[in-house]
This record gives C-alpha cells, structure tokens and sequence, in this order.
C-alpha cells in the first residue's frame, strides 16, 4: 500500500512540475513576442526621432560669443561645428586663441552636455542637437575675430571637398 501511495505522489508531483515548466515556457515565449514588438515600437520612434534630428538641420555660420537656443536660432539636427577662420588679437602673440563649443541638453530628464575647443582652421566637432537644446559659443585668448560653420550633412561633405 506504501508503495501505492508512493506511486501517486510522484505522478502528482511530475504533474505539478510538468505544469509548471510549461506554463513558463509560455511566459516566456509571449515575454519574447512582447519584447520584439516593444523592440519594433522603439525602431520606429528612433527612426522618427532620428529623422526630426537629420532632415532639418539648416547650415549657418556663428561668428560670435553666445548662447543659441535649438529650434529658435538653430534648427534641431545633425551638424558639424567647424572652425573656418580665427584671426589671432593683438594681445595674442602666441596664437593661443580658440573657441569653446558647448551643447546643453537633457537625457533622461537630467541635464548633461558636450564640448569641444576648437583651436585651428579646421578643427571639427559633430554633434546632434535637439529642440530645447542650448548652444553656447565662447572665445579665449580674444581673438580678433573668428567664424564657427555649424554643417549639415551635406554641406559638411561639398565643405571637405574643397579643403
């Protein structure tokens, strides 16, 4: 009779187990579909992200210290911030002078920026800049005066080509 009891026990337990290990395969399968579709969702948000970015950046040249607001004086996209030409102060022998880039922008509701000196004709920066975003412009070492391009794509390769 143990033996009996036993026997059923077992079996009950294999069941529970079997029960168990398939319903977990199940999660697990609807988790994988939930994840590749949530996965999809976020492509899409990306790619319009990314084109809202990309597709509306508009060349301009910035010839003075400043802070620029993206989406009022900058339109949000992808630029180059290259330095075109800095002619060097009287007060500057040694050539020193350069311009300080800074992009101020908020990543997951805190606020965070990048920076660039820029400190010879030439000199390039790329960075994506988003509405809200703020652009700050500094010289150092008074430079007489200088000329910072902020390129799009496009105009960023035709500007390469003829240097």
């Amino acid at each position: 009779m143990k033996e009996g009891i036993e026997m059923k026990k077992i079996i009950r337990l294999s069941m529970v187990v079997l029960g168990i290990i398939t319903f977990s395969g199940c999660s697990q399968k609807d988790t994988a579909n939930d994840t590749s579709s949530n996965s999809n969702s976020d492509k899409q948000v990306s790619k319009k992200s990314d084109q809202n970015t990309t597709d509306s950046a508009v060349s301009i040249d910035i010839i003075s210290n400043g802070n620029y607001l993206v989406g009022k004086d900058i339109k949000p996209g992808s630029y180059y911030a290259v330095l075109a030409d800095i002619e060097y102060g009287p007060d500057d022998a040694e050539e020193e002078g350069y311009v300080y880039v800074q992009a101020n922008t908020e990543i997951d509701g805190k606020a965070d920026y990048t920076a660039e000196m820029l400190y010879e004709v030439g000199d390039r920066y790329r960075f994506i800049l988003k509405d809200g975003d703020q652009v700050s412009f500094e010289d150092n070492y008074s430079p007489a005066s200088w000329k910072v391009k902020l390129l799009n794509e496009s105009d960023f390769r035709t500007y390469m080509k003829k240097q």
